[in-house]
Formats: structure tokens, sequence, C-alpha cells
């Protein structure tokens, strides 16, 4: 009888800690929620970004499209300025008949065409001023960008 009632208090103990253990493992615990996760997997870029719940996603600043066509040694629509915000942020995509290096001025930024192949130009505009946008070795001017 008294082995018995050993066996007996030692189960009774061994609940009694795993109710506590998962009691304690279940509780409402805001420091838990706060880090609960989420995960966005984006198929385009094959990312995965992991952030709070609750929390607005990070935006990606929008991107202007401006897109110069060359042909036969003119641009289409003739040299036109480009007018951006500060920290807009511009994608210039030049395409035509030639092979040359479309060049903005002012950002140092350049970009080999030809044909079948367009140039792109990613700018973020963060200097203010008027800056030339040509073909570099034919010197054809294809525009300007203008930065407020």
């Amino acid at each position: 009888m008294l082995t018995l009632f050993r066996t007996g208090r030692a189960a009774a103990v061994v609940l009694v800690v795993l109710a506590a253990l998962t009691l304690g493992a279940c509780g409402d615990n805001d420091e838990d929620a706060a880090a609960t996760t989420s995960t966005t997997t984006t198929s385009a870029t094959q990312s995965t970004v992991t952030q709070p719940t609750g929390q607005p996603a990070p935006t990606r600043p929008s991107v202007r499209t401006e897109t110069f066509e060359v042909a036969a040694g003119a641009v289409a629509g003739g040299a036109r300025r480009i007018e951006a915000k500060a920290g807009e942020v511009l994608r210039l995509i030049v395409r035509g008949d030639v092979t040359d290096e479309a060049h903005l001025h002012g950002y140092d930024i350049r970009a080999d065409i030809a044909p079948g192949s367009d140039g792109v130009l990613d700018v973020t505009a963060d200097i203010p001023g008027v800056f030339e946008f040509e073909l570099e070795d034919s010197g054809l001017r294809l525009g300007e960008l203008e930065v407020r």
C-alpha cells in the first residue's frame, strides 16, 4: 500500500509540473505578441522580407520612366526637358538605331546603347540644377534634367 501511495504521489507531482510548464508557455505575453513576425516573398525578386506583424510594409519610392527614341541621327519628338522634384527616382531609357553611350552630365551616369539593346540610367534626383543628357560619342542632345 505504501508503494502505491508513493507512485501515485510521484505521478501527481509530475502532472502538476507539466501543467505549470504548459500554462507558462501558453500565457498571454505582450512581448511574445510583439516578437511575432510575418514573412513575405516577392516572386519577381525572389527575396524574403521579414518584419514585425502590425507594422506597415516599407514603401519603395515610385520610379518614373522616361523613354528617348533615336532614329536616323535624331531624337523622336526632339530633345526635351525632364522636370523632377528633389528625391524623385527616374529611369531614363534610351533606345535607337545607333551604337553610342547615353550620358547624364552632373550625375555622371552612363549607359551603352546599341540597336536592339536599350541603355538604362537609374537616377535619384538629389542634385538640384539643370543637367545635359546626350549621346556622348555623336554629341546628339537627348534633352536635359531639371531638378528642383
